[in-house]
């Protein structure tokens, strides 16, 4: 009976409008993660980040969140679960140039425990709290959701932005392969994608937002954003 219910829900990405889908993340990620268990991963993930400089050098970025199981997020390890803690550490390296401490992947598990992991970290960390972080932190955000994630969209939101958040279904044809999302940075040729298991690099926008998980079918948000005057 279990796995005939798991194979009814496996299309819903197909037919959920994501607006209603980022609700849903929103409102699980209401329920907080106890201030003892914050403590006790922070502590945890300093020692953590310690041996992982050691193993891959302090200069890299996070380009595979498999090699993070010694780190927790909520009640998970963060190779299952911080794709988007990823992708918005990336993203804030590149715009401030990484001369924000507060700015680290240490202290951005933390923050997100606080306030936007979704359902004690089951389902990662909402997109609407990265949103709302990045405006906090003063960053200029323009967000599309799903099918406004076109070509002439795109063409607008790219104009001086520098850095992409895209979150996807993996497969939208099985809700149970998960979201992943990848932090997007123009370079001067095309644009790269950090931590990303499809396209790397390439010419346009349109085109790496294409090689991303089955194609634009499985799109739930871009979010681009722009340095404030107040950012380094």
């Amino acid at each position: 009976m279990k796995n005939k219910w798991k194979k009814l829900i496996a299309p819903l990405p197909k037919i959920l409008p994501r607006w209603l889908l980022l609700g849903v993340l929103s409102v699980l990620s209401l329920p907080r993660i106890s201030r003892k268990r914050r403590a006790e991963n922070f502590e945890k993930n300093k020692i953590a980040w310690e041996n992982y400089v050691v193993k891959r050098g302090q200069g890299n970025l996070l380009e595979h969140q498999e090699w993070l199981e010694e780190f927790s997020y909520g009640k998970c390890k963060a190779s299952y679960n911080s794709c988007e803690i990823i992708a918005l550490y990336h993203g804030l390296r590149y715009l401030s140039k990484g001369k924000i401490e507060e700015w680290n992947f240490i202290n951005l598990l933390n923050s997100f425990e606080q306030r936007g992991i979704t359902a004690k970290g089951f389902f990662g960390t909402s997109p609407r709290a990265m949103k709302s972080y990045l405006k906090d932190q003063g960053f200029l955000v323009k967000s599309v959701v799903g099918k406004g994630i076109n070509q002439e969209k795109i063409s607008e939101i790219e104009k001086n932005t520098q850095v992409f958040l895209y979150t996807f279904f993996n497969n939208p044809g099985n809700i149970w392969e998960m979201i992943h999302t990848i932090c997007i940075v123009k370079q001067e040729k095309g644009y790269i994608a950090h931590n990303t298991h499809g396209l790397v690099s390439a010419p346009s926008l349109m085109e790496l937002l294409q090689g991303q998980g089955k194609g634009m079918g499985g799109s739930i948000c871009l979010l681009g954003v722009q340095a404030g005057e107040n950012i380094i």
